[in-house]
């Protein structure tokens, strides 16, 4: 079995829940989740890889849905909230001497909001799209994570609720795992390592 020396996390959906703010924003632009996706993919695609401000997302998404309220409805409705049981996994890994790091697709503002209540403290460090100018699925997004660590792909494990990221990771030789729920993720991490015996 290879020697497991590095972990990557998704954040929304694993670490943190009730962080998916479309279908709020939805709501408040009366439409349905769908519609929104769909007439506003690229901006959306931008605004995680870093290529516009939250501001030209707001103008360009007042071209499609006009006379709607846009103050940030990105940061005035995200309301995350730590599972705590994801928490208490991470703190393990960190003590069995683990290298643990998030991998996310994220926009700076909920980035900064994360900063600012500390919540990556835990992380040795964090790999977010809209800095790293690619976002998951894209194979660079994982390629440039396991370059910054200096880490073969079949030493890490990946962890994220989306098929689709988890497929790609797959597809580059990562140990990668579609998380469910926290049980089901120690039983993934035992299958790969013993969360009992400290690092060397």
């Amino acid at each position: 079995m290879d020697q497991i020396s590095l972990l990557i996390f998704d954040l929304g959906g694993v670490v943190f829940q009730n962080n998916d703010v479309i279908p709020k924003i939805a709501e408040v632009l009366e439409t349905d989740f769908q519609t929104l996706a769909a007439r506003l993919t690229k901006p959306y695609q931008d605004l995680h890889t870093g290529v516009i401000t939250v501001q030209k997302f707001w103008a360009q998404a007042d071209a499609v849905f006009p006379g709607h309220p846009h103050d940030n409805l990105w940061l005035t409705l995200y309301r995350p909230a730590q599972d705590r049981c994801v928490i208490s996994v991470l703190s393990d890994l960190k003590a069995a001497g683990y290298r643990i790091v998030a991998g996310t697709n994220t926009i700076d503002d909920h980035y900064r909001y994360h900063t600012e209540r500390d919540d990556f403290d835990i992380f040795d460090a964090v790999y977010a799209s809209h800095l790293m100018g690619l976002a998951k699925p894209d194979p660079a997004f994982y390629r440039h994570i396991l370059s910054a660590e200096s880490i073969a792909p079949e030493c890490s494990m990946f962890f994220d609720d989306r098929r689709e990221n988890v497929d790609a990771a797959r597809g580059l030789g990562i140990k990668a795992f579609r998380y469910t729920d926290c049980r089901t993720l120690r039983e993934n991490l035992s299958s790969q390592i013993d969360l009992g015996t400290p690092m060397v």
